[in-house]
Formats: structure tokens, C-alpha cells, sequence
């Protein structure tokens, strides 16, 4: 009897049992409360800093910029193991692990260092400027009657070349050439030259071509090209050369 007694107390206990069973399954588990941060960012004499970014990486990700009070806050974030990052102009980046608690407000403090000023590059040392070239003293007229040179100068029959300067000015210079023998490969880089035929005859060249030289004649060269002269006949062939753009002889 006392064993039957226990078989029906069991049977009636079991439905009761499993309705708490289910109940205490049906109980929803208590989460974590939320927490929340403020941040307080100085640099390292204590001086609040405004416009610092603030980045948060860990459970719940966040990013913001500290006011003008230096302060930034962060709400509904879950406790938990948080890398909070800090930059601004002018200071080095500075990152701090935090752990924060459920239930409470956190505060989180960083202090700044200033990058350090970058050396100053050394100046070249000074130096004096040469005194500026005189100026060219200006050029005095100059005449000739060339048919009276020739009357004291001429050159003789089988004399060499000869050259002789009329005048110059600071761009411009006038030369005499009696020629006997060939004038060869005149290049003026920085001069034009205008060639008048005095008297004699000779053949002027220009590259690969011949122009014939009488006396009045008038001949332009630009700068840059090269030419060559040379008598034909028994004369002397004399010319007088003007070179537009070259200074005076020193």
C-alpha cells in the first residue's frame, strides 16, 4: 500500500513539475544594461581641445568631435573592451583601451602631445651682389671719305688682306675689307651684315650658290649665315661691311 501511495503522489506531481519546467524556460534572460561615455580630451597642460576626432572601435562602433568644451559623448553602447582613437592637427594620434562597465555613465580621458616643430632650414648666407658694369661711354661720330683712304691705304697687288675698322656704336660696326685673297666662312651669330661693293669685282658666296660683285652694289646678309668673298680681276676688290648688332671692338 505505502508503495502505491508513492506511484500516485508521483503521477500527480508530474504535470506540475513540467508546467514550471516550461514557465521558467518561457522567462526571458535579463540583458546587460546599456552604458553610456563622455570623453574628455586636453592637451598635456590640462587645456581643453576642441575639434579632436574621436573614433570608438569594440562592440558598438561610434565617432564624433569633442565641442568647444573638449567633450564628446557616446550613449547606448554595450560594456564591453573599446579602442578609442584621438586626432588633431597639430598633435600626435594618441589611441587608449578602455573597458567599459553596464549601468553607469563612463568617462574616458586623453591628454595630447603637440608634434614637434619641424627644424628650421639654415639660410644661405648673404652675399653682395658684383658692383653693375659701367655703362658704354657713347660713341663719337665718325666720317671718312673712303676714296681718299684708298688714295694713302690701298693695298698693292700681291699685299695680303687687310681690315680696317671705320667706326662702331654699342649695336653697330663699319669695316673696310680690301681683299686680295679669298675671305672665307664670315659667320655672324649676332649680327646682320650689309656688304657695299666700293670698287673692284669679285663673287660672293652663300652656301651652295654665286652672286656676282660690281662696284655700288648693295648686298644684305641675315645673321646666322655663313658667306665667303673673293676678287676677281687684277683689282683689289673693296668693300665696306656693316655689321648691325655687333658692339665695338675692345
Amino acid at each position: 500500500m505505502r508503495v502505491v501511495s508513492l506511484l500516485v503522489c508521483a503521477l500527480l506531481l508530474t504535470p506540475h513539475l513540467a508546467s514550471a519546467s516550461r514557465s521558467s524556460e518561457a522567462l526571458p534572460q535579463k540583458q546587460a544594461a546599456a552604458t553610456a561615455v563622455v570623453v574628455i580630451v586636453t592637451d598635456k597642460s590640462g587645456n581643453r581641445l576642441p575639434g579632436v576626432q574621436v573614433t570608438v572601435t569594440g562592440p558598438v562602433p561610434r565617432e564624433g568631435v569633442t565641442s568647444d568644451e573638449g567633450q564628446a559623448r557616446f550613449t547606448a553602447l554595450r560594456p564591453g573592451s573599446y579602442k578609442f582613437r584621438f586626432e588633431a592637427d597639430g598633435f600626435i594620434p594618441f589611441e587608449r583601451d578602455v573597458v567599459l562597465r553596464g549601468g553607469r555613465v563612463n568617462e574616458v580621458r586623453a591628454g595630447l602631445a603637440a608634434k614637434p616643430a619641424l627644424p628650421e632650414k639654415p639660410q644661405p648666407e648673404a652675399r653682395e651682389s658684383p658692383p653693375p658694369s659701367p655703362p658704354e661711354p657713347p660713341a663719337e661720330p665718325t666720317s671718312l671719305v673712303v676714296e681718299a683712304f684708298l688714295e694713302k691705304n690701298r693695298i698693292d697687288g700681291d699685299g695680303p688682306n687687310q681690315e680696317t675698322e671705320i667706326g662702331c656704336t654699342a649695336g653697330s660696326k663699319v669695316v673696310l675689307h680690301q681683299l686680295h685673297d679669298l675671305l672665307e666662312n664670315q659667320l655672324q651669330k649676332d649680327a646682320d651684315a650689309v656688304v657695299n661693293v666700293v670698287e673692284g669685282e669679285g663673287v660672293l658666296r652663300l652656301g651652295e650658290a654665286h652672286h656676282p660683285l660690281v662696284p655700288s652694289m648693295v648686298v644684305v646678309i641675315p645673321r646666322g649665315i655663313s658667306y665667303s668673298m673673293k676678287r676677281e680681276g687684277r683689282r683689289p676688290l673693296v668693300v665696306l661691311v656693316t655689321l648691325a648688332g655687333a658692339p665695338c671692338s675692345k
